[in-house]
């Protein structure tokens, strides 16, 4: 999947989402053997916040078959570049809106992401409803679809309702101290 800003740079989504992965790793947050989010997740989260609430990124654009490596001949990817610290200011900027749309108040309409009903979906790029309502017992679990593969979950999978909990209480604590 394809991310870029709207004006070809992916360098700020990219600062944020190394920035929220490296808050993540910190809190303890991280990883599945865990029982928490994947780090690609974690990205997914930032990529989501960079489209649906600031608009720097539209929805993902999955690449044809033929484009992939695998299928055909391997594109040229631009060589990596270390980001400046320009950007990660900027990043370091974007991370008290994160921190609060996700740890917003979840019962007034468009004040944060509702972990009840919404789905983090990198392929649509804008809030949309869960497409499949969770267990009961999972039920206001935190839903990060795959772009990949749109009916996998990448959050509720590993999550319990005590680590969500958790992770919802980290963030939420993350947006008061930032805010």
């Amino acid at each position: 999947a394809a991310c870029q800003g709207r004006d070809g740079s992916s360098a700020l989504p990219l600062a944020l989402a190394r920035l929220v992965r490296f808050w993540a790793a910190s809190r303890g947050l991280d990883g599945q053997k865990k029982g928490y989010p994947s780090g690609f997740a974690w990205c997914l989260l930032a990529i989501f916040y960079c489209q649906s609430q600031l608009r720097l990124l539209g929805p993902l654009q999955l690449l044809g078959v033929g484009e992939l490596s695998a299928f055909g001949e391997k594109p040229a990817l631009p060589e990596a570049q270390p980001l400046g610290e320009e950007v990660l200011k900027e990043g370091l900027a974007l991370l008290p809106g994160f921190f609060t749309f996700y740890g917003g108040q979840f019962t007034a309409p468009g004040c944060g992401y509702s972990w009840e009903d919404e789905v983090v979906s990198t392929r649509l790029g804008r809030r949309a409803y869960r497409r499949q309502v969770p267990p009961h017992d999972l039920a206001g679990v935190l839903c990060i679809e795959d772009p990949l593969e749109p009916d996998s979950d990448l959050a509720a999978t590993y999550l319990s309702p005590k680590r969500n909990a958790r992770l919802r209480g980290e963030i939420r604590r993350a947006a008061r101290i930032l805010g």
